[in-house]
């Protein structure tokens, strides 16, 4: 997960409790993901595939960003993040180049729906990963392998090049550890002369041709995808294709749809009723400003992590009214069901909006 954010400082820091831990280690995974290994405070537990909050102070200004535990529980000693270097990226630049063993970083602790849970009816697992995309997977695939009532996992993982496959030397080891239950196809889009697997994107043809020849049984199997929303889109519609339901396909974005121009209806201000720790609280929200950031305005303490609807931290439920959201891939299908709606790209269509959050 990661959740493009940020935000000047005004009185306090709004959200859950921030927790502070030490760095352990800095690992060059490539020439532009970095690994930070930190300590685990005794009171933190986390699922495979979820995510922590980093907050820093640069420039003078609180920042967030969320980023997915590459770790297992159980598996790895300590947890860790892997960050990939984006172009002209604010926080990702400090962690890359600033970052060393024996600083400290605030954290949130993990969340998230992208998770591996062990289940006996589960015997196969499908594992569609791109670029930095892996984070979240690996930790999925070293819980499942862990599991000996997976018989087969299959991981179809494309980068841009050799030099960009992240984790590649931990991916090798597993592979030589579980043998024929783990099977790995790497693609590249632009490889170099030398590679000799298979070229090009991952596509429909080579994830029908990968896991179909060697006994897909879609009643007994569960897929994780992860990486660019057209990949993943193209990934679930091939597997449902091949008999996968959709709640047996859970997928990850790390990088929000919204245009940056919000294409939303309320057409008016609007007042919100929010309920937080069982005091009822009145926002007043301006015509296109999201729910979350006008009570942040206001000096409303509201819980918040990614602000992009990709995450849940922010999740609230609707009691009264109907609101419109931006985005919500950071929800399930059953909490949509539920009436579950994420403030931080959510906007009222309606006079009577009140939603109960915690």
């Amino acid at each position: 997960m990661l959740g493009l954010f940020k935000r000047k400082k005004k009185n306090s820091e709004p959200s859950g409790e921030i927790k502070q831990v030490k760095i352990i280690e800095i690992i060059r995974e490539t020439d532009e993901a970095t690994t930070v290994v930190f300590e685990q405070p005794n009171d933190m537990t986390y699922l495979p595939g979820q995510y922590i909050t980093v907050i820093f102070n640069i420039n003078g200004e609180s920042v967030r960003r969320s980023y997915s535990l590459c770790t297992a529980p159980g598996v790895d000693q300590n947890p860790a993040i892997t960050v990939k270097k984006l172009e002209n990226g604010l926080v990702s630049g400090h962690i890359h180049h600033t970052l060393k063993a024996g600083d400290r970083l605030d954290i949130l602790y993990p969340m998230g729906n992208f998770t591996w849970k062990e289940n006996t009816s589960v015997k196969q697992l499908i594992a569609i990963a791109a670029g930095s995309g892996i984070t979240p997977v690996i930790s999925v695939l070293k819980s499942a392998l862990k599991n000996s009532d997976v018989e087969k996992v299959w991981l179809l993982y494309g980068n841009r090049n050799e030099n960009s496959i992240i984790f590649k030397g931990q991916l090798e080891a597993l592979k030589s550890e579980c043998k024929d239950r783990l099977s790995i196809v790497h693609t590249l889009s632009q490889p170099s002369s030398g590679w000799t697997g298979v070229k090009g994107r991952l596509n429909k043809d080579l994830i029908i041709d990968t896991i179909r020849k060697e006994g897909l049984i879609p009643e007994k199997a569960i897929s994780y995808l992860c990486g660019p929303a057209e990949m993943m889109d193209m990934a679930k519609e091939t597997l449902q294709d091949m008999g996968l339901t959709s709640d047996r396909i859970i997928r990850e974005s790390f990088v929000s749809t919204k245009s940056g121009e919000t294409a939303i209806s309320n057409d008016k201000d609007r007042v919100v009723t929010i309920v937080l720790n069982d005091e009822e609280h009145t926002v007043n929200v301006p015509k296109g400003k999201p729910i979350l950031e006008s009570g942040l305005d206001q000096g409303l303490d509201m819980p918040f992590s990614c602000q992009s609807g990709l995450c849940s931290a922010c999740r609230g439920k609707l009691i009264t009214g109907e609101i419109e959201m931006e985005e919500d891939e950071g929800l399930t299908e059953d909490e949509l069901k539920q009436g579950y709606v994420l403030c931080c790209v959510g906007h009222p269509k309606t006079d009577d909006v009140k939603i109960e959050i915690g």
